[in-house]
């Protein structure tokens, strides 16, 4: 009887042993399960903050690039009346430099006419 009461004690201890073991098992699994879900939490989150970031840089630069190529409309059109101003101050200045260049001929021919009738003074008097 004490032989079959120890043998019964010592039974329910082994599977008190092994209901802890299997216990402690679970606690350790779903302290892996756990630990591996936060890492993939924490994973996931960085990734969609790379990915955000990504995009915002992306969106930032074709913002800037857009900006730029609006820059870019009408400049022809732009260049095209600068053209046509620069080439109506060149006209201004042919015109200033053609009324300049009649005035030094008048000073000229005044000047050619003044000694051409000298001369024919001094050949007139000298005679």
């Amino acid at each position: 009887l004490i032989q079959k009461r120890r043998e019964e004690k010592r039974r329910t201890r082994l599977l008190q042993v092994r209901e802890q073991e299997k216990e402690f098992a679970r606690q350790v699994r779903e302290n892996v399960q756990r630990k591996r879900e936060e890492e993939r939490k924490v994973l996931e989150k960085h990734l969609q903050e790379q990915t955000a970031k990504s995009h915002q840089d992306e969106l930032h630069r074709l913002e800037q690039e857009l900006i730029t190529r609006y820059s870019y409309i009408g400049q022809g059109h732009r260049d095209a009346i600068d053209i046509g101003q620069e080439e109506q101050r060149l006209q201004e200045l042919r015109l200033l430099l053609t009324a300049q260049q009649r005035t030094m001929e008048k000073k000229r021919q005044l000047a050619a006419m003044k000694e051409l009738s000298e001369n024919q003074l001094r050949s007139v008097t000298n005679q």
